[in-house]
């Protein structure tokens, strides 16, 4: 895989319908970003952000690959694992993110907890009473912007 310094382009399997079960995507890193196969991230996908699956290997040339949104983990999955559930997807004509969200412990998607940069504090001043002073890189959980909007 590229360096991730120069936005390198990733395989992306996401847990959602696709032509052929066993596709996968092409996604472009954020210069910077450190992912290893078997992380999970935030790509945009369908008009909406699904969480995907970082795979080995070489990724489909396409034109323009979207870039991926967020890294959410580190890897969760061994190598043997993708491996291992790319083969089930090809043999059995499963979808191979339903593959991979299958080997992750039940109810771990629920356990995540988004976070914010806040990059423009003046977008929430109207938000009501009570904003807080923001400063432009403050961090700030999904649970508390949802109080503040």
């Amino acid at each position: 895989m590229p360096s991730p310094d120069d936005g390198a382009l990733v395989r992306v399997a996401v847990d959602a319908q696709a032509d052929r079960p066993e596709r996968t995507f092409t996604y472009r890193l954020a210069p910077g970003s450190m992912a290893e196969a078997g992380s999970l991230v935030l790509v945009p996908y369908g008009g909406r952000l699904a969480l995907g699956y970082l795979l080995p290997g070489q990724p489909e040339e396409v034109e323009a690959p979207l870039p991926v949104e967020s890294v959410v983990s580190e890897p969760l999955l061994t190598t043997d694992l993708l491996t291992l559930a790319e083969a089930i997807a090809i043999r059995y004509r499963a979808p191979i993110g339903s593959t991979l969200a299958a080997m992750l412990p039940p109810g771990l998607e629920s356990r995540l907890e988004r976070r914010w940069e806040v990059l423009e504090p003046a977008a929430l001043d109207g938000a009501g009473a009570g904003v807080p002073d923001l400063e432009v890189g403050t961090i700030i959980t999904e649970s508390q912007l949802r109080r503040l909007i």
